[in-house]
């Protein structure tokens, strides 16, 4: 499961309804975007930057 730190310091589970909100009405007025591959691209990114986080700081 993915998570999130909020700016708090809270951890919480990475909610993919915030980013169907957001994506949704990013995409309103543009045509040939689909909604459902931005979705995967930001889910892909957080996943990536989680993981370069980890390798970043795990070896200190």
């Amino acid at each position: 499961m993915l998570t999130v730190q909020k700016r708090n310091g809270r951890i919480e589970p990475l909610d993919i309804s915030k980013i169907q909100k957001y994506t949704s009405s990013a995409i309103k007025g543009l045509e040939n975007v689909s909604q459902s591959e931005l979705e995967v691209d930001a889910k892909n990114s957080i996943f990536a930057i989680k993981i370069n986080y980890r390798r970043r700081f795990k070896k200190r």
